[in-house]
């Protein structure tokens, strides 16, 4: 489990890289826990969707989406 300066240095990162791109695909390994969720289904639901926020709750990472939805 990572300490929260380490999930606080992520968070920043990803908003510097996320916020604003749009997301052109997905790659999932096989074995990725994606609760009931198939790879094909996270690559669907992803793709074409723009990053518009990244947010951490305690040591959760959240990424707001255009389309109103939030990755967790």
């Amino acid at each position: 489990m990572p300490e929260l300066p380490e999930v606080e240095f992520a968070a920043r990162h990803l908003r510097r890289w996320l916020v604003g791109r749009r997301v052109l695909g997905v790659v999932a390994q096989a074995g990725t826990p994606l609760r009931d969720l198939t790879p094909q289904a996270l690559a669907d639901g992803l793709r074409g969707r723009v990053a518009t926020g990244v947010r951490r709750h305690g040591k959760q990472l959240f990424v707001d989406l255009d389309d109103g939805a939030v990755w967790a």
